[in-house]
């Protein structure tokens, strides 16, 4: 099993790993210090553009993906931004996705927190966004911290739904 990064704001963290009896286990654990979560991609102040597959693909995420005052557009496969399996945390902000070819942005993954804010998600051909919850299949990674947040954003003239959160079985509140 692999779980998402794990964040502690105290000097101390404790973990506890219990394995069937005479089992063999091969670990291993990495462990960072700093003021924030290591990234597994950070973009900030870019172009991508005009590709012929996604704008920006992500695979097994573990960590945190940020996007930052970016332009994500033209761009003729699945979708602008694209997360495929893993579990972590999703950050975009002050950026424009649009006249992508499928989604804006596509998550389909276990789960962490999602943040979508002061971003501009529009004129995309499929979804302006798309999460899909992996929870309900036997996966390598552990699901918790389930979260989405759009905020401040603008999502319009997608050719399907601006906002689709999908295989997700549990409490949802709109506020």
């Amino acid at each position: 099993t692999r779980p998402q990064s794990i964040v502690s704001t105290g000097n101390k963290m404790y973990i506890k790993y219990h394995a069937e009896t005479k089992s063999s286990i091969l670990g291993f654990l990495r462990l960072t210090s700093g003021l924030s979560k290591t990234f597994d991609l950070n973009v900030s102040t870019s172009i991508i553009s005009d590709n012929n597959g996604r704008g920006v693909a992500i695979e097994n995420l573990r960590s945190q993906v940020h996007i930052h005052q970016t332009s994500i557009s033209n761009n003729n496969h699945v979708a602008g931004l694209d997360i495929v399996n893993g579990a972590g945390d999703v950050n975009v902000t002050e950026s424009r996705i649009s006249y992508n070819t499928g989604d804006g942005i596509n998550i389909t993954y276990t789960g962490g927190n999602r943040n979508i804010s002061y971003s501009t998600l529009s004129s995309n051909l499929g979804y302006g966004i798309a999460v899909w919850l992996n929870d309900s299949k036997e996966t390598e990674y552990i699901h918790f911290n389930q979260s989405t947040a759009i905020q401040y954003s603008e999502i319009f003239k997608n050719l399907q739904i601006g906002v689709l959160h999908g295989n997700f079985c549990g409490d949802s509140w709109i506020n």
